[in-house]
């Protein structure tokens, strides 16, 4: 749809995000100034590192979005599409997708769970402040994204993810339940391992931080399938990624992933637009 900003409020509107941003990121950062002996993470144990070999950096992760076009052949095949199907397809994509990865990363390399990070924070209060400092800290980020489309260049208001449309439609009770299994529970899980420990991870290991965490962020948000809303992905990638560095673990960035989700759901059910 067209909407427009006129240019002084575009700007006191970036104003506001970068400041909300930049105070979230100090208080993200803090602890780790304040205590650098507790905060700072443990070496990595030899056989605990991303050194995956290359190939697996860049077929797994994309391979959960393969499984998920899977669906189109049983449509093809006469099958109806509903959302208990395309919710099973994505539930039974996620799984697959990590059980194989797990398997060729770890068991078949004799490695533990806890090299893909499955493993909790050195500093066990960043289970809970990392999430909650990083939610407004994307949103910020997430804002500032869709002002750069609007202002910069020059596109449309980016319309309610399709997904979402198809959820504000939902009243079945046993519906709404797979829907949050689906989206808040298994999405995250799996997301994260595949595109913050495999990805992110594995590059962070070859070719450092911040080349790891915009390439990282940039594929998990091709991985959408989703154009309109590349940019608010990709700046969502990017705090994912930087949650798990801080914390060297991913249930931090899986907490944060599930609220940003689960926050989306209850929006299009409480908030139902036409």
């Amino acid at each position: 749809s067209a909407f427009a900003l006129e240019p002084g409020l575009a700007l006191f509107l970036a104003g506001i995000g970068v400041t909300v941003a930049g105070i979230c990121l100090g208080l993200l950062l803090a602890p780790r100034w304040a205590w650098p002996d507790r905060v700072r993470a443990e070496p990595e144990r030899p056989e605990e590192r991303a050194d995956w070999n290359w190939p697996w950096l860049f077929v797994l992760p994309p391979l959960i979005v393969v499984l998920q076009l899977a669906g189109y052949p049983l449509k093809w095949a006469g099958v109806a599409p509903t959302l208990w199907l395309a919710f099973g397809v994505s539930i039974g994509s996620g799984v697959a997708s990590v059980v194989l990865a797990w398997h060729i990363l770890c068991r078949r390399a004799g490695k533990p769970a806890s090299a893909l990070g499955l493993r909790w924070p050195h500093w066990k209060p960043h289970l809970v402040l990392l999430p909650v400092l990083a939610y407004p800290l994307s949103l910020s980020l997430i804002c500032l994204a869709i002002l750069f489309q609007l202002t910069v260049l020059k596109q449309p208001l980016p319309p309610p993810q399709a997904s979402m449309k198809a959820i504000r439609a939902i009243t079945d009770p046993a519906l709404r339940i797979l829907t949050i299994v689906a989206i808040t529970v298994a999405a995250p899980i799996a997301e994260e391992i595949l595109f913050r420990s495999v990805l992110f991870r594995g590059l962070r290991h070859r070719w450092g931080f911040a080349a790891a965490m915009l390439v990282s962020a940039a594929v998990f948000s091709l991985a959408h399938l989703d154009l309109e809303h590349a940019g608010p992905i990709f700046m969502l990638g990017l705090v994912l990624a930087f949650v798990t560095a801080e914390s060297e673990s991913l249930y931090p960035g899986m907490v944060l992933h599930a609220m940003v989700n689960g926050v989306a759901v209850w929006a299009a059910w409480k908030f139902p637009m036409a």
